[in-house]
Protein backbone atom coordinates (compact mmCIF):
# COMPACT_ATOMS: atom_id res chain seq x y z
CA UNK A 1 0.00 0.00 0.00
CA UNK A 2 1.36 3.40 -0.97
CA UNK A 3 2.24 6.03 1.63
CA UNK A 4 -0.45 8.45 0.43
CA UNK A 5 -3.13 5.75 0.71
CA UNK A 6 -1.92 4.82 4.19
CA UNK A 7 -2.18 8.46 5.27
CA UNK A 8 -5.67 8.67 3.78
CA UNK A 9 -6.77 5.57 5.67
CA UNK A 10 -5.35 6.95 8.93
CA UNK A 11 -7.22 10.22 8.39
CA UNK A 12 -10.45 8.26 7.80
CA UNK A 13 -9.89 6.22 10.96
CA UNK A 14 -9.41 9.42 13.00
CA UNK A 15 -12.37 11.22 11.43
CA UNK A 16 -14.86 8.36 11.52
CA UNK A 17 -13.94 7.58 15.12
CA UNK A 18 -15.35 11.02 15.99
CA UNK A 19 -18.67 10.49 14.19
CA UNK A 20 -20.18 8.46 11.37
CA UNK A 21 -22.19 11.47 10.21
CA UNK A 22 -21.35 14.68 8.36
CA UNK A 23 -20.69 17.46 10.87
CA UNK A 24 -21.56 20.29 8.46
CA UNK A 25 -25.17 19.60 7.42
CA UNK A 26 -26.66 18.83 10.80
CA UNK A 27 -25.61 15.20 11.18
CA UNK A 28 -28.38 13.99 8.87
CA UNK A 29 -26.13 12.34 6.28
CA UNK A 30 -23.70 9.49 6.66
CA UNK A 31 -20.15 10.72 6.08
CA UNK A 32 -18.38 9.33 3.04
CA UNK A 33 -15.35 11.66 2.89
CA UNK A 34 -12.80 13.24 5.22
CA UNK A 35 -12.50 17.02 5.52
CA UNK A 36 -9.44 18.90 6.78
CA UNK A 37 -10.57 21.90 8.81
CA UNK A 38 -8.80 24.31 8.78
CA UNK A 39 -7.99 23.29 5.20
CA UNK A 40 -4.54 22.20 4.12
CA UNK A 41 -4.42 25.09 1.65
CA UNK A 42 -3.97 27.56 4.53
CA UNK A 43 -0.58 26.16 5.44
CA UNK A 44 2.79 26.43 3.72
CA UNK A 45 3.66 23.19 1.98
CA UNK A 46 0.18 21.90 2.97
CA UNK A 47 1.62 21.01 6.38
CA UNK A 48 -1.69 21.19 8.20
CA UNK A 49 -2.19 20.70 11.97
CA UNK A 50 -2.60 17.24 13.41
CA UNK A 51 -5.99 15.95 14.48
CA UNK A 52 -8.12 18.47 12.57
CA UNK A 53 -9.84 15.93 10.29
CA UNK A 54 -13.60 15.47 10.32
CA UNK A 55 -16.29 13.29 8.78
CA UNK A 56 -18.17 14.95 5.92
CA UNK A 57 -20.50 14.10 3.08
CA UNK A 58 -19.24 14.73 -0.46
CA UNK A 59 -21.67 17.60 -0.99
CA UNK A 60 -20.45 19.58 2.04
CA UNK A 61 -16.80 18.75 1.39
CA UNK A 62 -16.92 20.19 -2.12
CA UNK A 63 -18.91 23.36 -1.38
CA UNK A 64 -16.11 25.52 0.00
CA UNK A 65 -13.41 25.17 -2.68
CA UNK A 66 -13.36 28.82 -3.82
CA UNK A 67 -13.71 30.18 -0.29
CA UNK A 68 -10.79 28.02 0.87
CA UNK A 69 -8.69 29.22 -2.06
CA UNK A 70 -9.37 32.86 -1.23
CA UNK A 71 -8.60 32.32 2.47
CA UNK A 72 -5.36 30.53 1.60
CA UNK A 73 -4.28 33.27 -0.78
CA UNK A 74 -5.08 36.17 1.54
CA UNK A 75 -3.35 34.44 4.45
CA UNK A 76 -0.12 34.67 2.46
CA UNK A 77 -0.23 38.36 1.49
CA UNK A 78 1.25 39.38 4.83
CA UNK A 79 2.73 36.31 6.42
CA UNK A 80 3.92 36.08 9.99
CA UNK A 81 6.89 33.93 9.02
CA UNK A 82 10.03 34.31 6.91
CA UNK A 83 9.21 35.34 3.34
CA UNK A 84 11.36 32.58 1.86
CA UNK A 85 9.08 29.93 3.39
CA UNK A 86 6.08 31.38 1.59
CA UNK A 87 7.46 32.51 -1.76
CA UNK A 88 6.89 29.27 -3.70
CA UNK A 89 3.35 28.89 -2.36
CA UNK A 90 2.54 32.52 -3.14
CA UNK A 91 3.81 32.24 -6.72
CA UNK A 92 1.53 29.26 -7.31
CA UNK A 93 -1.42 31.14 -5.88
CA UNK A 94 -0.74 34.23 -7.98
CA UNK A 95 -0.53 32.20 -11.20
CA UNK A 96 -3.72 30.31 -10.35
CA UNK A 97 -5.68 33.39 -9.28
CA UNK A 98 -4.76 35.39 -12.38
CA UNK A 99 -6.40 32.66 -14.44
CA UNK A 100 -9.28 31.87 -12.09
CA UNK A 101 -10.16 35.41 -10.90
CA UNK A 102 -8.78 37.85 -13.50
CA UNK A 103 -11.29 40.65 -12.78
CA UNK A 104 -10.89 40.37 -9.01
CA UNK A 105 -7.09 40.25 -9.23
CA UNK A 106 -7.09 43.46 -11.25
CA UNK A 107 -9.23 45.12 -8.56
CA UNK A 108 -7.13 43.56 -5.81
CA UNK A 109 -3.77 44.86 -7.03
CA UNK A 110 -4.54 48.06 -8.94
CA UNK A 111 -5.78 50.26 -6.12
CA UNK A 112 -6.34 53.80 -7.47
CA UNK A 113 -3.93 56.47 -6.22
CA UNK A 114 -6.89 58.46 -4.88
CA UNK A 115 -7.87 55.49 -2.73
CA UNK A 116 -4.30 55.16 -1.49
CA UNK A 117 -4.24 58.86 -0.69
CA UNK A 118 -7.45 58.44 1.34
CA UNK A 119 -5.90 55.45 3.11
CA UNK A 120 -2.87 57.57 4.05
CA UNK A 121 -5.11 60.28 5.46
CA UNK A 122 -7.47 57.94 7.33
CA UNK A 123 -4.70 55.81 8.81
CA UNK A 124 -2.13 58.58 9.33
CA UNK A 125 0.28 56.80 6.99
CA UNK A 126 3.51 58.79 6.53
CA UNK A 127 5.23 58.57 3.17
CA UNK A 128 8.92 57.68 3.24
CA UNK A 129 11.38 59.98 1.44
CA UNK A 130 10.85 59.50 -2.28
CA UNK A 131 7.71 57.39 -1.80
CA UNK A 132 4.59 58.36 -3.73
CA UNK A 133 0.98 57.61 -2.83
CA UNK A 134 0.85 55.06 -5.63
CA UNK A 135 3.69 53.16 -3.88
CA UNK A 136 1.76 52.53 -0.64
CA UNK A 137 1.66 48.73 -0.17
CA UNK A 138 -2.06 48.06 0.16
CA UNK A 139 -4.53 45.89 -1.72
CA UNK A 140 -8.30 46.04 -2.05
CA UNK A 141 -10.16 42.85 -1.15
CA UNK A 142 -12.98 42.46 -3.70
CA UNK A 143 -16.52 42.41 -2.37
CA UNK A 144 -17.27 38.88 -3.56
CA UNK A 145 -14.12 37.66 -1.77
CA UNK A 146 -15.47 39.15 1.45
CA UNK A 147 -18.59 37.03 0.91
CA UNK A 148 -16.46 33.94 0.30
CA UNK A 149 -14.50 34.59 3.51
CA UNK A 150 -17.73 34.76 5.48
CA UNK A 151 -18.90 31.47 3.95
CA UNK A 152 -15.50 30.01 4.81
CA UNK A 153 -15.94 31.23 8.40
CA UNK A 154 -19.28 29.41 8.71
CA UNK A 155 -17.81 26.06 7.72
CA UNK A 156 -14.63 26.62 9.73
CA UNK A 157 -16.66 27.42 12.84
CA UNK A 158 -18.79 24.28 12.51
CA UNK A 159 -15.62 22.20 12.25
CA UNK A 160 -13.76 23.89 15.09
CA UNK A 161 -16.83 23.85 17.33
CA UNK A 162 -17.19 20.11 16.79
CA UNK A 163 -13.46 19.70 17.49
CA UNK A 164 -13.82 21.54 20.80
CA UNK A 165 -17.16 20.20 22.03
CA UNK A 166 -17.93 17.01 20.12
CA UNK A 167 -21.30 18.55 19.20
CA UNK A 168 -22.50 18.49 15.60
CA UNK A 169 -24.08 21.81 14.65
CA UNK A 170 -27.82 21.10 14.27
CA UNK A 171 -29.79 22.23 11.19
CA UNK A 172 -31.03 25.19 13.23
CA UNK A 173 -27.48 26.42 13.95
CA UNK A 174 -26.54 29.95 12.92
CA UNK A 175 -23.08 31.49 12.44
CA UNK A 176 -22.53 35.25 12.11
CA UNK A 177 -19.14 36.23 10.67
CA UNK A 178 -17.23 39.51 10.48
CA UNK A 179 -14.11 39.94 8.31
CA UNK A 180 -11.45 42.22 9.80
CA UNK A 181 -8.59 43.05 7.36
CA UNK A 182 -5.32 44.03 9.02
CA UNK A 183 -5.51 47.70 8.00
CA UNK A 184 -9.07 48.03 9.28
CA UNK A 185 -8.08 46.62 12.64
CA UNK A 186 -5.27 49.18 12.92
CA UNK A 187 -7.78 52.00 12.54
CA UNK A 188 -10.60 50.59 14.66
CA UNK A 189 -9.06 47.92 16.89
CA UNK A 190 -11.17 45.68 19.06
CA UNK A 191 -10.57 46.41 22.72
CA UNK A 192 -7.71 44.18 24.02
CA UNK A 193 -9.76 43.22 27.06
CA UNK A 194 -12.22 41.40 24.80
CA UNK A 195 -9.51 38.97 23.75
CA UNK A 196 -7.86 38.77 27.18
CA UNK A 197 -11.15 37.48 28.61
CA UNK A 198 -11.37 34.71 26.06
CA UNK A 199 -9.89 31.97 28.18
CA UNK A 200 -9.37 29.27 25.58
CA UNK A 201 -6.41 29.33 23.22
CA UNK A 202 -4.92 26.36 21.40
CA UNK A 203 -1.65 24.97 20.11
CA UNK A 204 -1.66 24.48 16.35
CA UNK A 205 1.16 22.05 15.62
CA UNK A 206 2.35 19.32 13.26
CA UNK A 207 5.21 17.02 14.22
CA UNK A 208 6.14 19.48 16.99
CA UNK A 209 6.28 22.34 14.48
CA UNK A 210 4.39 25.42 15.64
CA UNK A 211 1.88 26.51 12.96
CA UNK A 212 0.19 29.21 15.03
CA UNK A 213 1.86 32.05 13.10
CA UNK A 214 -0.02 30.87 10.02
CA UNK A 215 -3.33 30.19 11.76
CA UNK A 216 -4.55 30.44 15.33
CA UNK A 217 -7.75 31.00 17.26
CA UNK A 218 -9.30 31.96 20.57
CA UNK A 219 -12.71 30.90 21.79
CA UNK A 220 -15.21 31.25 24.58
CA UNK A 221 -18.50 29.40 24.96
CA UNK A 222 -21.33 28.57 27.31
CA UNK A 223 -21.02 25.47 29.50
CA UNK A 224 -23.40 23.48 27.31
CA UNK A 225 -21.68 24.61 24.08
CA UNK A 226 -24.91 26.00 22.64
CA UNK A 227 -23.38 29.46 22.13
CA UNK A 228 -19.75 30.29 21.33
CA UNK A 229 -17.55 32.97 19.83
CA UNK A 230 -14.40 32.24 17.84
CA UNK A 231 -11.69 34.67 16.76
CA UNK A 232 -9.43 33.32 14.02
CA UNK A 233 -6.13 34.92 13.01
CA UNK A 234 -4.70 34.28 9.51
CA UNK A 235 -1.03 35.28 9.45
CA UNK A 236 -0.84 39.07 9.73
CA UNK A 237 -3.44 39.46 6.99
CA UNK A 238 -6.90 39.33 8.54
CA UNK A 239 -9.13 38.02 11.29
CA UNK A 240 -12.52 36.33 11.24
CA UNK A 241 -14.78 36.85 14.23
CA UNK A 242 -17.55 34.25 14.24
CA UNK A 243 -20.50 33.95 16.62
CA UNK A 244 -22.10 30.51 16.81
CA UNK A 245 -25.50 29.56 18.18
CA UNK A 246 -27.32 26.24 18.00
CA UNK A 247 -30.45 28.27 17.37
CA UNK A 248 -30.59 31.72 15.80
CA UNK A 249 -32.74 33.03 18.64
CA UNK A 250 -29.82 32.49 21.02
CA UNK A 251 -27.46 34.82 19.16
CA UNK A 252 -29.64 37.00 16.93
CA UNK A 253 -29.22 40.27 18.84
CA UNK A 254 -25.48 39.84 19.34
CA UNK A 255 -25.06 38.64 15.77
CA UNK A 256 -26.83 41.71 14.47
CA UNK A 257 -24.54 43.85 16.66
CA UNK A 258 -21.55 42.10 15.09
CA UNK A 259 -22.93 42.91 11.65
CA UNK A 260 -23.49 46.51 12.78
CA UNK A 261 -19.75 46.73 13.41
CA UNK A 262 -19.35 45.96 9.73
CA UNK A 263 -21.51 48.87 8.65
CA UNK A 264 -19.67 51.20 11.04
CA UNK A 265 -16.38 50.52 9.25
CA UNK A 266 -14.77 47.84 11.41
CA UNK A 267 -15.31 45.44 8.53
CA UNK A 268 -16.80 45.97 5.08
CA UNK A 269 -20.55 45.66 4.66
CA UNK A 270 -22.01 43.95 1.59
CA UNK A 271 -24.04 47.11 0.96
CA UNK A 272 -21.12 49.50 1.10
CA UNK A 273 -19.34 50.68 -2.03
CA UNK A 274 -15.96 50.20 -0.34
CA UNK A 275 -14.35 46.85 0.35
CA UNK A 276 -11.60 45.55 2.59
CA UNK A 277 -8.32 47.42 2.52
CA UNK A 278 -5.43 45.24 3.63
CA UNK A 279 -1.75 46.01 3.97
CA UNK A 280 0.55 43.72 2.04
CA UNK A 281 4.18 42.87 2.61
CA UNK A 282 5.93 45.41 0.33
CA UNK A 283 8.45 42.74 -0.70
CA UNK A 284 5.62 40.99 -2.54
CA UNK A 285 4.74 43.95 -4.75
Amino acid sequence: MGEAKQKGNRAKDIAYAKSKFCIYCGGGRVADTVDHCPPRSLFVGRQWPEGFVFPACKACNSLASDSERVAGFLTRIYSAGPLADHEADLKRYLADFRKRFPKEMDEFVNVPSARKRKFAKDFNYKLSPGELYRDIPIVLIPKNWIGLLKAFGVKLTKGIHFHETGRIAPPTACVYCAVVPNATEMKTPFAPEIFSRMGRSYEIVRANKDLSKQFGYLSERTVDGAVAIYVYQFGYSFKLICLYGEDESLVKNTGEALQALATSGVTPSPTQSGDGISEIDPKLL
